[in-house]
């Protein structure tokens, strides 16, 4: 009888357990996490979505054009004394497609920014595109690449895209 209550009580659980993060909102919430990383200038927790691997890849709007994971890193650890007070990051929209099992890659458009120390205020909107491979259970950026529109006539970005 103790056996068909306790079996009865898990199915009742299994029924009424919250369903598991599918594999495109673990995406978004890797990369959302990686924003509030940023904000809080967590330079360890914005790296986390990121492949420590010697094969990443970054190709970002700041020179050098491409980086690998220690160069970002350092990049990275630099952010948070850039900017006096909070600055701002947020993703206007995140697009996760999935390619296989182990496979996906993500398009999304973030806004960042903020008041930087001893200048202007700056805000601008990144293109990023992200190449995930799931590894021992978790989403990893594998490769990225961040870029503003540019206007191919003046040279100059658009540093607040619309769409």
């Amino acid at each position: 009888m103790q056996a068909k209550i306790i079996c009865a009580m898990a199915c009742l659980w299994a029924i009424n357990a919250p369903a598991a993060m599918s594999d495109e909102d673990q995406i978004k919430a890797a990369l959302n996490d990686g924003c509030k990383a940023f904000v809080a200038g967590d330079a360890e927790a914005m790296m986390a979505p990121l492949w420590n691997d010697p094969r990443f890849v970054d190709f970002d709007f700041s020179p050098p054009r491409a980086k690998n994971f220690e160069q970002l890193k350092k990049d990275n650890s630099a952010v948070k004394d850039m900017f006096e007070g909070t600055p701002i990051c947020e993703y206007l929209e995140i697009k996760p497609v999935l390619l296989g099992k182990n496979a996906a890659y993500s398009m999304a458009i973030m806004r960042a920014g903020g008041q930087l120390k001893g200048g202007p205020k700056m805000e601008f909107t990144i293109r990023s595109t992200d190449v995930w491979r799931k590894i021992k259970g978790k989403w990893i950026i594998v490769h990225e690449h961040n870029s503003f529109p540019a206007n191919p006539v003046t040279g100059q970005a658009d540093l607040k895209s619309a769409p």
